[in-house]
């Protein structure tokens, strides 16, 4: 048995590659805040609309689903996320960067 080695290399971006560093180094995180907002009246009355129309579909036979291994999934209204940005995405890009370039 002949073992043979190939090298592959894979071109990612900055950001690609400043997320995947923010993983394990907290200081090449993108700095935000995280707003969360509860779902409104108008979610839940949209939420209780679909259930009802599920249970419509559900008692009509001749109702063909998505598969035999699942169902259709009507889900409860979350909450939304947004997030408020400290800096642009070119200032963090450069604040990555030099963080590289002084650990060089």
């Amino acid at each position: 048995m002949e073992l043979h080695k190939n090298t592959i290399a894979i071109w990612i971006s900055a950001e690609m590659l400043y997320m995947e560093k923010s993983l394990t180094d907290p200081r090449y995180d993108r700095k935000a805040t995280r707003h969360e907002t509860p779902p409104t009246a108008e979610d839940w009355a949209l939420y209780s609309q679909a259930l009802a129309g599920l249970r419509a579909l559900e008692a009509y036979e001749g109702t063909e689903w998505g598969g035999p291994d699942y169902g259709t999934e009507v889900n409860e209204p979350q909450p939304r996320v947004t997030y408020e940005y400290h800096e642009t995405h070119e200032e963090w890009l450069a604040r990555c960067h030099k963080l590289d370039r002084s650990e060089a």
